[in-house]
């Protein structure tokens, strides 16, 4: 501003109206935060000699529509503060851009001002009462994202995840707890506990082993969680045990749960539909770590006589009683058959193999079928013979292939972890992202040849 117009502001302000124009001169002479340029000789301006970024920011987000990211105001900056702006650093300023000073997270990474709230003001009140209802009402944390996803309220979806949580934050009577966790203040909740604190706490309670799904909804009754950090969590804790096919458990049970193992009907049938079929009630053993000649092979029988969805061939037990899930494709069959004989195989040779090794289940399905399964498949080639060989190369089975490659791209690019294919199978699951048929060995497949992903 005008030199002669920053001192008369100055003498504007309470105990300064006696500053000599000498001692504002000398102040201004020595001091390194400001300088006083002479565009014209007779007219003197005085700023500041390194500009605020927060300064910068607010100036760019009051002119700007929308909130934005720290790169985008970084970029647009330079208009206001030239090549000041060159040496501001994205992180250090998203870190300094806080509710405090101002500035209300909107977005992921995208930050605004008050003017940017798409909810008007006169509704916040009311927010905050229905959110604090909602809580005396369910008893419990509530993060934002449930309420905003799941429509709780008529103004739910004039909001987001963030902004709700800057309205709320607002409130005395509310907490926050974190990661857009809120608990009322009355419940004298001090601080939030970690998910490496409630994991084993979870599993305690429910004294049997969990998946990664259960876990994860039992989380996020307490905490917002990511889906796909929960998968790490549950492998990497200390505390916990990964009994196989995406289950965990304590460490600390040791040979006693055991026994809820082998009675966990919906674990035993996932081990047996994810597993290569046929699967013998010896390996199922293996799998579960499980004697089939103890007394617990007699539960896990029970367990797998009680399945409607597994046929057992024969029916008596024994150790080479075959297991297999009614839910199986012909082309996984067929797949599995080929992996197993390990050469081609001419047409009827594959339905003699198919009804010996699966009895009743394709036993309806005629040459023509298997024909046509075998000539669709992007899993076979045929050879000159006219048999069909097991192409392994091949990225398919019936999936949509390019929706599971895009799915795990994004999970590993969050988690900048390597990821087995049991545990990536399980973080697709608790994204809500299911492939009935896609096993570790399959979705192995499916990502081999692609040149996005690196094996391991």
């Amino acid at each position: 501003m005008p030199l002669t117009q920053a001192f008369a502001q100055l003498r504007g302000t309470g105990g300064l109206r006696r500053v000599e124009t000498a001692e504002f001169l000398a102040t201004l002479q020595h001091s390194r935060r400001f300088k006083v340029e002479f565009p014209q000789p007779d007219a003197p301006l005085v700023r500041l000699a390194r500009r605020s970024a927060l300064d910068a920011a607010k100036a760019v987000l009051q002119v700007s529509d929308a909130p934005l990211t720290p790169e985008e105001i970084l970029a647009r900056a330079h208009v206001f503060v030239g090549p000041d702006s060159a040496r501001w650093n994205p992180r250090t300023l998203g870190n300094a851009l806080v509710e405090e000073k101002g500035f209300y997270l909107l977005g992921p990474r995208s930050y605004g001002l008050r003017q940017h709230f798409s909810v008007a003001q006169e509704l916040w009140e009311q927010i905050r009462a229905d959110f604090r209802a909602l809580l005396k009402q369910e008893n419990r944390p509530i993060s934002t994202a449930e309420v905003v996803n799941f429509r709780k309220f008529d103004w739910a979806g004039q909001t987001n995840t963030y902004e709700l949580a800057c309205i709320l934050r607002q409130d005395d009577g509310l907490i926050d707890l974190g990661k857009f966790l809120f608990a009322l203040t009355e419940w004298g909740i001090e601080e939030r506990e970690y998910i490496k604190d409630l994991i084993p706490k979870i599993l305690e309670k429910a004294g049997r082993p969990l998946t990664g799904t259960e876990v994860l909804e039992r989380l996020q009754q307490l905490r917002s969680v990511s889906p796909t950090c929960i998968a790490s969590a549950l492998r990497k804790h200390s505390q916990t045990r990964d009994y196989g096919f995406g289950h965990y458990g304590l460490k600390s049970w040791g040979e006693s749960v055991k026994s809820s193992i082998v009675a966990d009907a919906g674990l035993v049938q996932r081990v047996i539909r994810r597993a290569t079929p046929p699967l013998t009630f010896t390996r199922l053993g293996e799998i579960l770590d499980v004697s089939v000649a103890g007394e617990l092979a007699g539960r896990l029988w029970q367990t797998c006589a009680a399945l409607p969805d597994v046929l057992r061939i024969p029916e008596e037990r024994s150790p080479g009683t075959r297991l297999i899930h009614r839910s199986c494709r012909l082309e996984r069959a067929l797949v599995a058959t080929a992996g197993e004989v390990n050469r081609p195989l001419p047409l009827y040779e594959f339905q003699w193999e198919l009804n010996e090794r699966f009895g009743p289940l394709f036993a309806s399905k005629s040459l023509d079928e298997l024909r046509r399964c075998l000539e669709q498949s992007q899993m076979f080639l045929r050879n000159a013979a006219g048999e069909f060989i097991l192409d392994v190369h091949l990225d398919q089975l019936g999936l949509d292939a390019t929706a599971i490659r895009r799915a795990c791209a994004e999970i590993l690019s969050e988690s900048k972890e390597i990821v087995g294919c049991e545990d990536m199978l399980e973080r697709l699951e608790a994204d809500g992202k299911i492939w009935e048929e896609l096993s570790p060995d399959i979705l192995a497949s499916v990502l081999r040849d692609d040149c996005t992903f690196q094996r391991n």
